[in-house]
């Protein structure tokens, strides 16, 4: 498939003025010099691992450039082998094409792909070259209704790609083999490990060497056991870390972290990902350059949620961990941690749970009255309220991080968006209630990254199907959900139903919802149930908006209607008008024609009507024949020809 467009952009900006460009931009270089490209002064750019990104200055769009050692195959293999972990770690991740490109000189691959993040619709396009000693990858990412805007930035950035020939500097020789140990963990002696705070043990190869950590705050604890030489090593670290409610980002301190502790480290560009409930697990390789100049291997494994951190690292010399692993791994197998020594272990925590939160103190609940009559609700006496009519409420307790809120939205459909344009307005085609609420959030600001559990409630639809909705579409679901609201995770639980209408124009999501810090949300829950229960609609009130809304229903239809009546009465009285003048109009049309072939005429004769004429002479409308004198005064002198249409209606000639 051809990427017509991103081709054409392209050429467009190959041929733009460089020097206009550039008075624009900022240098973005690798530090091993595998690569540089000219980005847009107002991005920021960071570094993570062999990663360099580079993001817009409204955050929708980014740019991502990846630089590894050259392996062998073609571009168009590494596009496929990418492609088929993007389908598996991205959701609706698509491959839409490929087509061939030169880039510095050297030949890449183009390639168009598009995705959904949070069910918002992105675009991707991905550079793919391969250079003498490296190969780099150039992502261009942004929101899919946002494409024509950043298409240009993206081509220009693409086309500003250089990859110096020989820049990397030549690969060290491999260092000399170290002794390695069997790789049968039966033909190690093993010997057991007692930590110094009798915290944990462990079993550990006889004569490595073991080296303990502990931090009370935040609270963390690790260690390290290392072979005599110092080739082989197994490190391990546990503790609370504020940056370990959310995996991405605990996986991203740690690699930064890793980072300022060596020396060229180099990722893999691919990880393996798990996730169970909240907490996510990820697992990757890579290298990097001890001080004393040996390249060395490693495997990584960050475990991360609830804010809890486990990292667990795995450390040889290049080439030779796949052997030593078996003695790594088993070394880890066999630790044991003290019950109910660290309070953030994860048996700890659980015992926690076990015993059930501590529910929050809270002012004695008072009665709020909503405006208009609309309806009531309770609450502690020290919340503050935004009333936003109708019975939509908004309420939160005085730090603004524990919500109430009752409330409606409208969408637009994208058949009918073009026709309405108004500021912030909603589209989305008829989605299901926990959908539309994530839409809605993310479009507005108020929260990312949603995790859903639904249970749907076809007994409410079937109820309001029989009340209220009729055959329009509906959808009616409670679910509880996590999500990242300004950086701070948080927890929720909603009643939510969207109701679209005949024309498919449009539908309403209505939801009542509960939120709360996820680490506060259990010990929330008796106030916020106790506010959410409470909540009442004057049903008088509701029924009076229904019946206002019936009302002018039937108004605009009678008035509809009676126009339609106007109107095809003006219409019948028009056509029956034009029916009777093509009557008359056909009815002299063929009086000329049949006086022409006859070869007749009339005349108005005063009291005698009309005479007809014909080549023998002049006859009265009786029939009888009108003579004149011989060379006298010609008869017909003193008579009107009927050769009008006025005359011929007013006589009527037979």
């Amino acid at each position: 498939m051809s990427l017509l467009r991103p081709g054409f952009v392209w050429m467009a900006a190959l041929a733009l003025p460089w020097m206009a460009w550039a008075a624009e931009t900022q240098q973005v270089a690798d530090p091993d010099g595998a690569w540089r490209i000219a980005a847009p002064a107002d991005w920021k750019t960071q570094r993570v691992g062999q990663m360099t990104m580079a993001l817009s200055a409204d955050g929708r769009a980014n740019v991502v450039v990846f630089a590894g050692p050259l392996e062998p195959g073609t571009a168009e293999q590494w596009l496929q082998s990418l492609a088929a972990i993007l389908q598996q770690q991205v959701p609706g991740w698509k491959l839409v094409g490929s087509e061939a490109l030169t880039v510095s000189g050297r030949p890449a691959l183009l390639a168009s792909a598009t995705s959904a993040t949070q069910g918002v619709p992105m675009h991707a396009y991905y550079l793919l070259l391969k250079g003498e000693r490296h190969q780099v990858m150039l992502s261009c990412n942004c929101p899919k209704a946002e494409l024509a805007a950043y298409q240009d930035t993206f081509a220009r950035l693409m086309a500003s790609l250089r990859v110096p020939a020989g820049a990397a500097p030549a690969p060290a020789p491999a260092p000399r083999p170290a002794p390695v140990p069997p790789p049968s963990t039966q033909a190690v002696r093993w010997e057991n490990y007692v930590s110094k705070h009798l915290t944990f043990t462990l079993l550990k190869p006889a004569g490595w060497g073991v080296n303990e950590f502990w931090q009370q705050d935040p609270p963390a604890w690790a260690f390290t056991v290392a072979a005599p030489n110092g080739l082989y090593e197994v490190a391990n670290f546990h503790g609370v870390l504020p940056v370990a409610n959310d995996g991405m980002a605990a996986v991203r301190w740690f690699v930064a972290d890793l980072s300022q502790r060596t020396v060229d480290l180099q990722l893999a560009p691919t990880a393996r990902c798990r996730t169970a409930g909240k907490k996510m697990t990820f697992v990757f390789d890579g290298t990097y350059v001890a001080r004393s100049g040996q390249k060395r291997q490693l495997r990584c494994l960050v475990a991360a949620g609830d804010g809890l951190m486990l990292t667990q690292r795995l450390d040889a010399p290049d080439g030779q961990l796949a052997q030593i692993a078996p003695v790594l791994l088993q070394t880890l197998a066999n630790l044991r941690v003290a019950k109910n020594v660290f309070a953030f272990d994860e048996g700890s925590v659980a015992a926690a749970r076990q015993a059930g939160p501590q529910p929050v103190q809270v002012p004695p609940f008072v009665q709020r009255a909503l405006a208009g009559g609309w309806g009531s609700y309770v609450a502690p006496s020290n919340w503050q309220q935004v009333d936003l009519g109708k019975g939509q409420v908004i309420a939160c307790d005085p730090t603004q991080q524990v919500y109430f809120v009752a409330a409606t939205c409208d969408f637009m459909t994208p058949r009918y968006a073009h026709l309405v344009r108004l500021p912030g307005m909603l589209v989305s085609d008829f989605c299901r209630p926990h959908q539309a609420l994530a839409t809605a959030c993310v479009k507005q600001g108020h929260g990312t990254n949603f995790r859903f559990d639904v249970t749907d409630r076809p007994d409410l639809v079937q109820q309001a199907r029989a009340g209220l909705t009729g055959g329009r579409p509906c959808s009616i679901e409670h679910f509880v959900y996590t999500f990242n609201r300004k950086g701070v995770a948080y927890k929720g639980f909603s009643l939510g139903w969207c109701v679209g209408n005949y024309m498919d124009a449009g539908f309403g999501l209505g939801h009542i919802t509960i939120w709360a810090p996820a680490a506060q949300f259990d010990s929330w829950v008796p106030v916020l149930a106790q506010v959410m229960t409470s909540y009442r609609l004057n049903q008088e009130k509701v029924g009076e908006y229904i019946a206002d809304g019936l009302r002018r229903y039937h108004e605009g239809i009678r008035r509809v209607s009676a126009q339609i009546a106007a109107n095809s009465e003006q219409m019948r009285r028009e056509n029956l008008a034009l029916h009777m003048e093509r009557g008359r109009v056909q009815d002299y049309t063929s009086y000329l024609t049949t006086r022409m072939i006859m070869g007749e005429y009339d005349y108005l004769a005063g009291a005698s009507g009309y005479v007809r004429g014909d080549p023998s002479g002049l006859y009265t409308a009786d029939g009888n024949r009108i003579t004149s004198e011989p060379y006298g005064e010609s008869v017909t002198r003193h008579m009107q020809e009927i050769n009008t249409r006025q005359l011929y209606e007013q006589v009527r000639p037979r």
